[in-house]
């Protein structure tokens, strides 16, 4: 009898200590795979891909000891394996969703239009205007511009920015919204910067369609602030940048 217990305990050790095992290294092998194919830039700011890439070479080195001393764990009771089943499963989640769901950035689908060019504190206007030349602003300045700007320095001004379009759900037929994100962090803390575009065939245009706009702006009175429409637009369909995201 005891010594069937003892097979039995070793056995249900080698399991636990192999499940481990391989979910560390998955998680370590994934989180590799997407630093190398530059998948990250998709999730979080680029000053912490360094710090993405060290934990991913200690769950790496983690997982591989684990599962080198699955021979020789101790046996574990009930309330340990309860505790290591939901260990199991925060570790399986994010693996799950790293491989079965493709890398993309943030698109339409999470834009909220009460949120879109709301400052963030931290950010600086006066130096995000710093350059006098509006046709090389991002979307990010022109955010600014729009509290800082008087509406006769806004108007005239050129654009030539690019985003992805979104339309918004009291929009006019005529306009679209060109969006972008941008991140401090991480997609989760992610602000939406637009300008909305009059363009004749906005309607044509789906969602989620990258494009660069060009133009000149057009104040307009708005909800506590003007607002600046692109105006004379010219719309033409791109490639979703290498860096999807904003970083101020």
């Amino acid at each position: 009898m005891a010594t069937i217990q003892a097979y039995e305990s070793h056995s249900a050790t080698n399991w636990r200590a192999a499940i481990e095992g391989c979910l560390l290294v998955g998680l370590g092998a994934m989180l590799l795979r997407k630093t190398w194919d530059g998948q990250l830039a998709l999730y979080i700011h680029p000053r912490y891909i360094g710090l993405i890439l060290v934990t991913a070479i200690a769950l790496l080195v983690i997982g591989a000891f684990r599962l080198w001393l699955v021979g020789s764990d101790a046996a574990v009771n009930g309330g340990q394996a309860r505790r290591g089943n939901a260990v199991y499963a925060l570790l399986l989640a994010p693996l799950l969703l790293g491989v079965l769901i493709p890398a993309k950035p943030a698109g339409s689908a999470l834009v909220d239009p009460a949120q879109l060019n709301v400052a963030r504190r931290g950010y600086t206007p006066r130096s995000a205007l710093a350059d006098a030349d509006s046709a090389k602003w991002t979307l990010f300045e022109w955010m600014f511009a729009r509290y800082t700007l008087k509406p006769e320095e806004a108007q005239g001004k050129p654009v030539d920015v690019i985003g992805f379009v979104y339309h918004g759900p009291e929009q006019a037929a005529d306009e679209f919204y060109v969006v972008r994100y941008t991140l401090a962090c991480c997609v989760a803390d992610r602000s939406g910067v637009s300008l909305p575009v009059k363009f004749a065939n906005a309607n044509t245009l789906p969602d989620d369609t990258w494009v660069q706009v060009t133009g000149t702006i057009e104040s307009r009175p708005g909800n506590g602030a003007q607002e600046l429409v692109v105006i004379n637009s010219q719309v033409t369909p791109v490639a979703q940048p290498a860096e999807p995201y904003l970083y101020p």
